[in-house]
């Protein structure tokens, strides 16, 4: 085997080796990419879930408000009418 035929022999095995590297870390980057898509969508999720318990417990606190709000004003209605009545009798 001549000089040159060797150096060629031994730059072929290195872009192979170098090929095979570089498919490997690849494959290793699409991995990494996959889980971190997972991961982001299971974040996605808690949050959406976080969000949506937030917005059940508001509307809780406004219908609460509100029936407190109509208890009122039947109260003051109610007021109102015994106040003419008794202004009526008087």
């Amino acid at each position: 085997m001549t000089q040159t035929s060797y150096n060629e022999e031994g730059s072929y095995q290195y872009l192979e080796t170098l090929t095979e590297e570089l498919q490997q870390a690849y494959t290793e980057m699409n991995m990494q990419l996959d889980e971190l898509k997972e991961r982001s969508c299971e974040l996605f999720e808690i949050r959406v879930t976080n969000l949506l318990e937030q917005g059940r417990t508001v509307a809780e606190e406004l219908n609460n408000a509100l029936s407190s709000l109509k208890d009122t004003n039947y109260e003051i209605m109610q007021a109102s009418k015994l106040h003419k009545e008794l202004k009526n009798i008087l």
